[in-house]
């Protein structure tokens, strides 16, 4: 289980299949648990008035569903790289037809 307030820590966790939960201080990490749907127990905030008790409850609930959070991150990773892929995709598409790139 991994606890970080670090977007790219939190990728590398997911693609390790390694179940994380984010303590949020941007927008960054809010954005990619919601995509990949694992908000609901593995998402908090920084700025949580409750958050030691938050955090302990969000670790109890990751340890008692180590794997199907696995299963799910695995899953909905793919997905969000295929929609990372596609908007890299659209964007050389764009440069090439716009001449920008050669």
């Amino acid at each position: 289980m991994l606890v970080t307030s670090r977007y790219h820590a939190e990728v590398l966790s997911m693609d390790a299949q390694v179940p994380g939960i984010a303590v949020s201080m941007d927008e960054r990490l809010d954005n990619l648990m919601q995509e990949v749907n694992l908000c609901e127990h593995q998402l908090l905030h920084a700025d949580d008035r409750e958050l030691a008790l938050e955090l302990m409850r969000a670790m109890d609930y990751v340890y008692s569903h180590l794997q199907q959070i696995k299963e799910k991150t695995g899953c909905q990773l793919v997905r969000y790289q295929n929609t990372l892929d596609e908007m890299g995709d659209f964007l050389i598409s764009w440069l090439l037809s716009h001449g920008s790139l050669s």
